[in-house]
């Protein structure tokens, strides 16, 4: 019967443990704090974009469409293919706003 030394489990569970950390990492929070996002008013995104934000949320495709953007955290080619399936008009509004 053949043993594997107990330090060479430990280095490959070091190993994936560093793998997936990385794999994990999306640089969202770095995004977010590099264009500001922590300092976004929400009370005045409602206030001045109501209309819009009434429109959008009132038609499921635009729900899809906000979900399908957020879990791109600002990844390109992601919110492209976003834009591909649930882009709209309203949608545009919206994110124009």
């Amino acid at each position: 019967l053949f043993q594997m030394p107990s330090a060479s489990f430990a280095a490959a569970d070091a190993t994936l443990t560093a793998a997936e950390s990385a794999k994990k990492y999306d640089g969202f929070a770095d995004y977010a704090k590099e264009n500001q996002m922590e300092q976004s008013d929400v009370g005045c995104f409602a206030k001045q974009c109501g209309d819009q934000t009434k429109a959008l949320f009132s038609n499921p495709r635009g729900i899809k469409g906000v979900s399908c953007l957020g879990r791109c955290k600002g990844e390109q080619s992601c919110a492209t293919r976003c834009f591909a399936e649930f882009g709209s008009e309203d949608l545009n509004n919206w994110l124009s706003c």
